[in-house]
């Protein structure tokens, strides 16, 4: 208890709010975790333990490019792993299916908006380093739902939960894909077909602003 006092006296803030609730074990704390000089898992395991000292735990490891090192630990403490999409990263493209066949919920993320718009097809070539399809679909739908603690709404097409759905035209995973038609809450929020249209309908819109303020 003294020990969870002097984290909520020092903390503020969104953080601070963050740690106090892992102490009173309301809710799992998501870590930041880039590792360290060399991809080091040291600070992964000290966060853990600082977390098991305190009474609170880690709910997921952000990035963690030296996550597969400490599989057990993450598994045994039952904090999970978000880690960057390899494309963007120097870890080893093994990361996610040592991990998963340790039991550890792993997703995949990018900071970045390019990678970020391909996390699908990214997940589908980590099939190629031991993923089966199932887990591999997991990366961006499931799992990173469980890390959230919204898997009860997203995540998985069930009854009962939220409609956020992607229809697509071709495998999902595969590099051909692009969505067709998006939903959220069961409502259409976007379509190709429309998509074109619009384009279609802004470029012709654009022609005539641009003649309309030319002209002598």
């Amino acid at each position: 208890a003294a020990g969870r006092s002097r984290v909520r006296r020092r903390g503020g803030g969104w953080w601070g709010g963050a740690w106090v609730a892992g102490g009173k074990g309301e809710r799992g704390v998501p870590v930041h975790s880039l590792g360290g000089p060399g991809d080091d898992e040291r600070p992964m395991l000290m966060r853990m333990r600082l977390a098991d000292e305190f009474g609170f735990r880690i709910k997921t490891f952000e990035h963690a490019a030296p996550a597969f090192r400490v599989a057990d630990e993450l598994e045994r403490h039952g904090a999970g792993a978000s880690l960057f999409s390899f494309l963007n990263s120097t870890q080893t493209p093994y990361n996610a299916s040592m991990l998963m066949h340790k039991g550890v919920t792993v997703s995949i993320n990018s900071d970045g908006e390019g990678l970020a718009r391909d996390l699908n097809q990214q997940a589908g070539l980590l099939m190629r380093f031991g993923l089966t399809e199932n887990e591999a679909l997991a990366l961006v739908t499931i799992n990173p739902a469980k890390q959230l603690d919204i898997d009860k709404r997203v995540g998985s097409i069930e009854v009962g939960k939220d409609a956020d759905l992607v229809i697509w035209t071709h495998y999902p995973l595969g590099i051909y894909a692009v969505a067709d038609t998006v939903l959220i809450d069961g409502q259409v929020y976007f379509t190709r077909e429309y998509d074109k249209a619009q384009r279609a309908w802004l470029e012709a819109e654009r022609k005539r602003l641009t003649v309309s303020t030319t002209r002598p």
